[in-house]
């Protein structure tokens, strides 16, 4: 599941639910770009469990549902209550995000939302536009560089593709980097006349971010960008 509409949060729901951090038996590896976009900071998570993680090194969600809870629970302090609550608490931040993801794809039945893992995040433009992700790779400019990594996977053909790649496997490509990679985001950005959704702690708050429209990688943060703020 790469980039991602309503209909598959159900199935990350599902997916979560059979990870090691819910399921004792028969537990699935959860390998979602999604998942690693979402950092346990950012979930209101049990303090004790927060603590663990940051003894751990786990950063993000993805890394949280990968550890079987039996691991978690030889930590002091840390009981099945603490993990109990964790479940749900991850469940609801992600329903929330789900229908706040529904309301910001409803407010206009002309708008579409989706995340993209090769820009890094949620975004928003029109149905009209939206259409552009089906076309020919043929018909935007590609750098040379991810042209060549993009001949070798022999995997992407249209611009959807481009847009479900992984952004940081592809900067782990020999002679690919954050900015070789920004002009193909800026690119897509133009073409799609997009803007970046970007979701403020709880989900249910979020700022719709402009991303200008010039030949630089995509802002890390809104700083440099004009933002409308919605509750």
């Amino acid at each position: 599941m790469n980039a991602t509409g309503i209909n598959n949060f159900e199935n990350i729901v599902k997916l979560i639910r059979r990870s090691n951090f819910f399921c004792e038996k028969d537990a699935a590896t959860v390998k979602n770009t999604l998942m690693t976009e979402i950092k346990i900071d950012s979930i209101d998570l049990p303090f004790r469990l927060k603590c663990f993680g940051h003894k751990q090194g786990i950063i993000t969600l993805e890394e949280l549902l990968n550890i079987k809870y039996n691991k978690i629970l030889r930590s002091r302090n840390i009981g099945m209550g603490t993990i109990a609550k964790s479940r749900k608490i991850i469940i609801e931040h992600l329903n929330n995000m789900k229908d706040c993801f529904r309301r910001l794809g409803t407010e206009d039945k002309n708008i579409v939302v989706s995340y993209f893992p090769l820009l890094k995040g949620f975004f928003r433009t029109s149905r009209l536009n939206f259409n552009f992700i089906y076309q020919d790779l043929s018909c935007i400019n590609v750098p040379k560089r991810i042209l060549e990594y993009i001949k070798r996977k022999k995997e992407p053909k249209i611009i959807y593709d481009l847009l479900c790649l992984n952004y940081d496997e592809l900067k782990k490509e020999q002679n690919i980097g954050h900015k070789t990679i920004g002009k193909l985001q800026c690119t897509l950005i133009s073409l799609l006349n997009i803007e970046r959704v970007v979701f403020l702690g709880k989900p249910k708050k979020y700022e719709l971010v402009t991303i200008p429209k010039v030949n630089l990688p995509l802002p890390s943060n809104s700083v440099s960008a004009s933002v409308n703020k919605f509750v």
